[in-house]
């Protein structure tokens, strides 16, 4: 009997340019930044992932999930996939509105929540989840939930 042997490998397939004056993220201003420029100026929603080092340093971004023009629904299941396979030690999560309303909605809470707390069972940091708007505006979920 034979039984295949698999192997899990997360792929470069391009690269972005986005400018930041280091290749390191400590919180949302420098995250802003990446996500304004990757999904910003989308006309449906995106949501995107930022993996970075224990050192913080940026090692990969990933579109994670692509919905409709007012909603998306990404999977944690592939956001923690994505991170444990960059071997992530944080990680941050922004997703657009199109509409240019750059106001966070309940929704964007609860899965900011279970987000945090799946990657927080594989000692993964979630830093921050982010809502970016065309205009280059944008608002930290973890903010309007009165964290640091």
């Amino acid at each position: 009997m034979q039984i295949p042997v698999t192997r899990i490998e997360l792929v470069q397939s391009g690269a972005i340019d986005v400018d930041l004056d280091s290749p390191y993220v400590y919180g949302v201003e420098t995250a802003s930044r990446v996500f304004t420029s990757t999904l910003g100026r989308m006309n449906t929603e995106v949501v995107g992932l930022l993996c970075l080092d224990s050192t913080h340093k940026v090692i990969g971004y990933s579109t994670v999930a692509m919905g409709s023009v007012d909603r998306v629904t990404p999977s944690v299941a592939q956001i923690l996939r994505t991170a444990l396979l960059s071997n992530a030690s944080y990680i941050v999560v922004a997703h657009n509105h199109p509409s240019g309303v750059c106001e966070i909605t309940e929704p964007d809470i609860a899965l900011t929540k279970r987000i945090g707390g799946a990657a927080q069972l594989m000692d993964i940091s979630l830093i921050d989840s982010l809502v970016v708007c065309p205009s280059g505006e944008f608002a930290s979920i973890r903010e309007s939930m009165g964290r640091d």
